[in-house]
């Protein structure tokens, strides 16, 4: 929490410990090359005599030890630390020694070092997006409690307990409940809003199902748009108006079709 304030460093922190198991088993993997990389020199390198190290008498002691020429590769190649203080003279004088000193180099420093770079820099994303998910879902629980709440308040202001509410009761809830002005901050909904909502979901006498409103509620975030659920909400509005005024109109009455009356055989024969 109180690394939250400081954004920068609790990024860096939780990029370090997403990484911190790929960089212990990277020293694994450093330390397992440089064991192999070493038994092969002291096996090939280490007999070989007459070499003029001059006065750096460390390049002859590295090559006696697997320990000791552990060491010397990972000051030469990790370090980068002289690399060709011991490593050119033997060249000078046995020349197929470049495939182990250039080996080792290679897959070392080269091969193993970005590799383990790349593969730390995938988990310090990756630990930044597991990061973002997991604020995504505080702030969905945060969000779940805080339309709970809205709704035991909603319940609490209706008198009646018919299950709707008034506008006059929603005022007086604002009113009695100094809560419920910070819940709706918390479900990042304004009190004009809730107003449009309310005259959209009220029915003729003037009231809106606390389930109805608080589902309203609910869906605003980011994956609904405001306009697009307010929008919604009016149509719904004007549909259920128009059904309340085809109750309200009284049907005609069927039209009467009149058939016309046959005249009689005498009648038909009458000269006219």
């Amino acid at each position: 929490r109180v690394l939250s304030f400081f954004p920068e460093m609790y990024l860096m922190l939780r990029g370090f410990v997403g990484t911190f198991k790929t960089m212990f088993w990277g020293m694994v993997m450093i330390a397992g090359f440089l064991f192999v990389w070493s038994v092969l020199t002291v096996e090939v390198i280490g007999p070989i005599e007459g070499i003029d190290y001059g006065t750096n008498d460390w390049c002859q002691e590295s090559f006696t030890s697997v320990q000791m020429c552990m060491l010397m590769f990972f000051q030469t190649v990790f370090a980068v630390d002289s690399w060709g203080a011991c490593a050119t003279p033997i060249i000078k004088v046995e020349w197929w020694s470049v495939i182990i000193f250039g080996g080792a180099l290679v897959t070392m420093q080269l091969g193993l070092t970005n590799l383990l770079l790349s593969v730390i820099m995938e988990r310090a994303s990756q630990a930044q997006v597991d990061d973002a998910d997991l604020r995504h879902q505080e702030k969905l629980a945060a969000h779940r409690r805080a339309l709970y709440e809205f709704c035991e308040i909603l319940r609490e202001i209706d008198k009646d307990d018919s299950g709707s509410i008034s506008r006059a009761e929603l005022s007086d809830g604002f009113k009695n409940h100094d809560k419920l002005s910070s819940l709706l901050d918390d479900l990042e909904v304004k009190p004009h809003e809730l107003d449009e909502m309310l005259d959209h979901l009220q029915d003729s006498e003037g009231n809106a199902s606390i389930d109805d409103l608080a589902t309203c509620v609910a869906r605003i975030d980011e994956e609904t748009p405001r306009q697009v659920l307010l929008m919604g909400l009016q149509i719904y509005s004007f549909r259920r108006q128009l059904e309340d005024m085809s109750e309200q109109v009284t049907p005609p009455p069927p039209l009467r079709i009149f058939k016309p009356v046959e005249a009689d055989a005498a009648t038909a024969a009458a000269p006219v």
